[in-house]
């Protein structure tokens, strides 16, 4: 059995592991992450990314600009991405919040924060206890009479 600092120690090294992964995978310069590339379904092809920058639809020759594979993108002089660290911190909190989420997208850390949470409330339980009895024992020792 692994005790509670093992266990936060493994804890804080996935987290580590899994945010850095996660910004380099959502401020990486890639179509999927630039702030004008809107996706559509298309007939016969799934969904493409088509880019709304007014400066690139002006530059080309017809009115629509296929921006699907990261080329196209690193290619791109009005490249914005549309995440930030903070944006991206903020939605790992978000998922790392939800249990179900979690469980799907990072399912290690789930396991983690579970023991930790488990050993928490296990905390938490003697301490109530703890303050329960001396309740008790500061009530009974006063006459009251």
């Amino acid at each position: 059995m692994r005790n509670q600092k093992e266990i936060r120690e493994q804890f804080d090294k996935q987290f580590i592991k899994r945010l850095k992964q996660r910004k380099l995978e959502y401020l990486s310069v890639s179509h999927l992450n630039c702030k004008h590339n809107c996706r559509h379904r298309v007939k016969g092809n799934g969904r493409l990314g088509f880019c709304h920058n007014s400066k690139v639809i002006e530059q080309s020759k017809s009115f629509v600009v296929v921006c699907n594979n990261q080329e196209m993108a690193e290619s791109c002089k009005c490249y914005e991405c549309k995440n930030t660290e903070q944006s991206v911190l903020d939605d790992f909190n978000k998922i790392l919040r939800d249990p179900s989420l979690c469980g799907k997208e990072y399912p290690k850390l789930a396991v983690l924060l579970w023991a930790l949470q488990k050993e928490n409330s296990n905390d938490e339980k003697s301490s109530r206890l703890r303050r329960l009895f001396s309740i008790l024992r500061m009530v009974f020792s006063f006459s009251w009479w």
